[in-house]
């Protein structure tokens, strides 16, 4: 007598095969999900109304710079937002670069003086910070923001040697060997008293 082939576990094939439709389905709905998920998350960020729980993780990419200007600078605000673009880059106080500014050369690009060896907003020498300044890129010290990214990098070196604004402002204006004797001495030059007294002015005037 012919029976019909019955194909084993025909029981277990059609439970996988549900399992899997299931899995499928599951998968589509999660991804599907998620993408209204990306959605609302990008519509709140347009709207500004965002849920607590994403308001760190986009607070970079939601929130422009803000920038911060000097009032009665001579410097155009173009000029300003650079300088703060290099002060955040090198993480400086804005309102203590610009203080060391007017100090050096009144705001003024093309300040030149101690018998055409200072140059620029920050004052630099070109031949004492040659290296410096091929390692930067710059070629024009009379270019605000080459002058300033130099100005800014010898700044920084002397605050990490120093660890205090007074005694970094020291070495920029006078030389390592200078602000030695002045810390051993328990002095503060003038020109290191009025820049941060300048610059705690402009920190109150930008509400800092």
């Amino acid at each position: 007598m012919n029976k019909k082939f019955k194909p084993r576990h025909t029981g277990t094939t059609l439970m996988l095969a549900a399992t899997l439709t299931i899995i499928q389905l599951i998968n589509q709905e999660w991804n599907g999900n998620i993408i209204r998920l990306e959605a609302e998350i990008q519509q709140e960020a347009k709207s500004g109304i965002m849920l607590p729980v994403y308001q760190e993780a986009f607070a970079e990419e939601i929130q422009p710079l803000q920038y911060r200007y000097i009032k009665g600078c001579s410097l155009s605000r173009k000029i300003q937002r650079q300088i703060f673009h290099v002060c955040e880059d090198s993480n400086l106080s804005f309102e203590l670069v610009m203080s060391l500014i007017y100090e050096e050369s009144g705001w003024d690009p093309g300040c030149i003086s101690d018998n055409g060896e200072s140059v620029g907003l920050m004052q630099i020498q070109k031949r004492w910070h040659k290296k410096l300044m091929d390692k930067i890129g710059c070629t024009d010290l009379t270019d605000p923001v080459q002058n300033i990214r130099v100005g800014t990098e010898l700044l920084k070196r002397h605050f990490c040697t120093y660890l205090d604004p007074a005694w970094a402002l020291m070495a920029y204006n006078g030389g390592k060997a200078y602000a030695d004797r002045m810390i051993k001495a328990n002095k503060l030059s003038a020109y290191a008293v009025r820049i941060l007294r300048r610059a705690a002015r402009y920190e109150r005037s930008n509400g800092i």
